[in-house]
């Protein structure tokens, strides 16, 4: 029975150190097991039925789709709680949506740690305070879309489906014609508008709305 195996990921010892100890105050008799990186979650997620997961973003042997894919895979059983330094809403919205079942941002009080940890063994379900804020906030600004692609042009939803597919920035330009540094140009303004750091996060939000990657 998984019901009290609990898988804890992430890269900083300190961390889980910290993490573990509230998950042991609030479930005394939970079989903790700990990842430091992708590889090792994945292999965990393959021979064991894990009750919670908890979850960093930012791990070593993170690749394109590849938190896509673990969610899709975790099971109904399985709640996934992602424990990131990430604070935008659009991230919370992006794997809430992917199928995590909570999100909550490392910034957060030891008293909210814990209601979260709490929360999640007890419900299921859970968003911080201040992403559910934030979202609040940027949803009566209008800053963001229903789908968060929708905020590109025509030009840079081309550029950013070309890497995505794995073209590089010479070969953008010369497919569409364009200079180097107008393509690096459309590329910051892709990762500005979706609020993202790197072509494994943009692949996610192609993975996450179903979008196509057909040439």
């Amino acid at each position: 029975m998984n019901s009290h195996k609990i898988l804890l990921a992430d890269d900083h010892s300190i961390i889980r150190v910290v993490v573990r100890e509230y998950i042991r105050n609030i479930l005394p008799d939970a079989q903790l097991i700990e990842a430091g990186d992708y590889c090792r979650v994945e292999e965990l997620m393959k021979e064991h039925d894990f009750f919670l997961i908890v979850l960093d973003l930012d791990m070593p042997g993170n690749r394109p789709g590849l938190v896509i894919d673990l969610l899709e895979g975790s099971g109904d059983s399985t709640r996934v709680l992602i424990f990131s330094a990430l604070t935008d809403p659009l991230y919370a919205i992006r794997y809430l949506r992917a199928g995590a079942d909570g999100y909550l941002t490392k910034d957060s009080t030891t008293q909210e740690i814990i209601g979260a940890i709490r929360q999640m063994i007890e419900t299921g379900r859970y968003i911080s305070p201040e992403i559910k804020d934030l979202m609040v906030r940027k949803s009566l600004d209008g800053n963001i879309p229903d789908h968060p692609i929708q905020s590109l042009t025509d030009r840079e939803l081309e550029v950013a489906g070309m890497l995505v597919r794995g073209r590089g920035v010479k070969d953008i330009s010369d497919e569409l014609h364009i200079h180097v540094t107008t393509t690096s140009t459309y590329k910051k303004r892709i990762f500005d508008k979706l609020s993202i750091s790197n072509l494994i996060e943009l692949s996610e939000i192609y993975r996450i709305y179903n979008l196509s990657q057909a040439s």
